[in-house]
């Protein structure tokens, strides 16, 4: 990468200008808060210097053991701008696991939800994290929004570059060991940017609802996305199918992320509406491959919005099924994955890494801009070459993959 390249502003450094074009226009929604675009653009700001001036240094990680809530959304973006190396950690993990994927990650710092100041001081006895924060007050650990008060909101004065790695992402080890990908803003100007013109190609100011914790990789991307398109992201606090039902009803949302899991859990409950939901332009689906027969009954239920993305941690855009090509005439659709998007290339090989022909099974290997870095903490000849432009080797969890002469597709069986 040029050093040209590197000195290019990254995306959060133009999350900012939306935000401030955004202006007193909400972009945060959660419960009946609403954060316009002015308070979260000088939330980011006061964050990052928070970060900065009290002990936190560019380069360092910094792990944040969060839920749901706008704070959550906007520290992800402060610890991007102030050049640090953000670490996600899964709520719903014990804490030897917890513990084990902090230390392997090599953090200074540990951010901690209030409701989790418990667990945050825990981590912190163990692992001899040097600094420890809350999202609000607690006795366990300095309350980084109190210390964000007394910053000004100005941008750090040493610009983050985008070859840094900025982003360790916790695989589910579905295939084997959970592994920490790394990402770098190269990644998001990629990925968010493709999203938000996505979501902008159905609304002028889109309202993407978030059901999924905006910790895990879908989630995190998706509210990047919402802001980066200049609309609003809804929070909830995790998934409750009636909840979803309720704001998809009253707060006129215009897109919907969810997985297939928490879509049958829509559709099935007594309170989803026949006629659907008037304002819902899109509903993407991701995670997990979906049956036919219910995507159908979304079709009938919904209208015209379903969107799929196939996608890894490793990979989270590879291919997308468009609402127009869920087509009840071409059934063989409906068990697709869809299309390479935009930049990608995607191909499939057998075990000597030669590529199969349609009709054969074989591993998909993926080359594009939203590719992972590499595997942190694991030797570069096990890495995945990417950066240098060449193939990565990325599965659908526990499935191989059947080309067809067009499609890419998931075999149920």
């Amino acid at each position: 990468m040029s050093e040209q390249s590197s000195d290019q502003p990254t995306y959060a450094e133009e999350l900012l200008d939306v935000l401030a074009r955004a202006g007193e226009q909400d972009v945060l929604s959660y419960g009946t808060r609403v954060i316009s675009g002015t308070e979260a653009g000088r939330t980011v700001l006061r964050l990052a210097n928070a970060l900065l001036t009290n002990g936190v240094r560019r380069g360092d990680g910094v792990a944040v053991l969060a839920v749901n809530s706008p704070e959550a959304v906007l520290l992800s973006i402060a610890v991007h701008l102030a050049g640090c190396r953000m670490v996600f950690v899964r709520t719903d993990r014990g804490f030897a696991e917890q513990a084990a994927f902090i230390g392997h990650a090599q953090v200074t710092a540990l951010v901690g939800a209030q409701a989790l100041a418990g667990r945050t001081a825990e981590l912190v006895a163990a692992l001899g994290i040097a600094r420890a924060f809350c999202l609000g007050p607690a006795e366990q650990a300095a309350d980084l929004l109190e210390l964000a008060a007394g910053c000004e909101p100005v941008r750090p004065a040493e610009q983050a570059r985008r070859a840094e790695v900025v982003t360790l992402l916790y695989t589910g080890g579905t295939t084997g060991r959970p592994k920490l990908v790394a990402q770098r803003h190269a990644y998001y100007q990629a990925l968010v940017a493709g999203s938000a013109r996505q979501l902008l190609a159905d609304s002028d100011r889109p309202r993407l609802l978030l059901p999924m914790s905006v910790t895990h990789t879908s989630g995190h991307l998706g509210a990047m996305a919402g802001l980066t398109a200049g609309g609003t992201v809804v929070l909830t606090d995790g998934f409750d199918a009636a909840t979803v039902i309720d704001v998809l009803r009253h707060r006129r949302i215009t897109g919907l992320l969810v997985t297939p899991p928490m879509l049958n859990e829509i559709l099935d409950h007594p309170d989803c509406p026949p006629e659907g939901f008037p304002h819902l332009k899109r509903l993407y689906y991701t995670g997990s491959a979906a049956a036919p027969a219910r995507l159908r009954q979304a079709m009938d239920r919904l209208g015209p919005v379903l969107h799929q993305i196939y996608g890894t941690t490793e990979a989270p855009g590879i291919t997308a099924l468009l609402p127009a090509e869920h087509d009840e005439a071409r059934p063989d659709l409906l068990r697709s994955c869809g299309r390479p998007g935009p930049g990608m290339e995607v191909e499939l090989r057998d075990s000597d890494g030669a590529a199969v022909p349609a009709g054969a099974i074989g591993e998909l290997h993926v080359r594009g801009g939203v590719v992972m870095s590499e595997y942190w903490g694991t030797p570069r000849p096990h890495a995945l070459p990417c950066a240098t432009g060449g193939w990565a080797p990325v599965t659908w969890p526990g499935r191989t993959m059947r080309a067809t002469s067009t499609w890419w597709t998931v075999p149920t069986t």
